[in-house]
């Protein structure tokens, strides 16, 4: 069963996590995590670790699929943990190299140019995992929603890369983070934990200069 299997796996970790053995069966796992919208940041960590002291060569694919498993997960610190963990001999990898970039820009709020990054270019494992896109976009959206009242549809497209249908049956979707769509205007839910809002916002060049200055403000902090 699956959880028998998980359960061998964790005492592999616990007793023999530098073992290629183990190894093996973490990479495996790996791969069910990614075709099958799952996760688990234990069994990666390990994969990540057994990487770093191995004198052979880590598997550069595995590692960049780990990453953005973990940014899917944001904004849990998961993947700067697990970043922290990269060998050094990697560090320069052009692949690995374009995923803490586009992961920078994603906790930057810099969105538009984080999808320009993610879809156009040869250097990329995203399509790989299956739900990336999905699991980004909510992120997306949520971060709008501390900070904004409400934002206009095309706004909101360059923010989130899809057109306006796809992005009214999105924000349809998500009830939580979106508490109406009206005419071209996304009215998000109110968030408790937020109580001082920006107003609307109508252009993304508007929007775009707004979550710049938010995050210079962070930086000061």
């Amino acid at each position: 069963s699956s959880n028998s299997k998980m359960q061998e796996l964790s005492a592999l970790i616990d007793s023999a996590p530098y073992l290629l053995s183990t190894a093996e069966k973490l990479e495996k796992y790996l791969k069910v995590q990614i075709e099958e919208c799952k996760y688990d940041q234990t069994a990666n960590k390990a994969l990540m670790k057994y990487y770093q002291i191995s004198c052979c060569n880590p598997n550069v694919e595995n590692i960049c699929n780990i990453l953005i498993l973990a940014m899917m997960r944001l904004p849990s610190n998961d993947f700067l943990s697990l970043s922290y963990l990269i060998p050094t001999r990697l560090s320069t990898n052009p692949k690995i190299q374009h995923i803490m970039q586009c992961a920078d820009l994603l906790q930057r709020a810099n969105f538009a140019r984080f999808w320009n990054e993610v879809f156009n270019t040869l250097v990329s494992n995203f399509n790989e995992v299956n739900g990336f896109a999905e699991s980004i976009r909510v992120f997306v959206l949520k971060s709008l929603s501390y900070t904004f009242k409400s934002i206009t549809l095309s706004a909101l497209e360059v923010q989130l890369c899809l057109d306006t249908p796809s992005i009214v049956a999105f924000c349809n979707s998500h009830g939580s983070i979106v508490e109406k769509v009206v005419g071209d205007i996304v009215v998000f839910a109110t968030n408790e934990d937020i109580q001082h809002k920006s107003s609307s916002f109508e252009s993304p060049l508007e929007m775009e200069e707004s979550l710049r200055a938010i995050e210079c403000l962070r930086s000061v902090q």
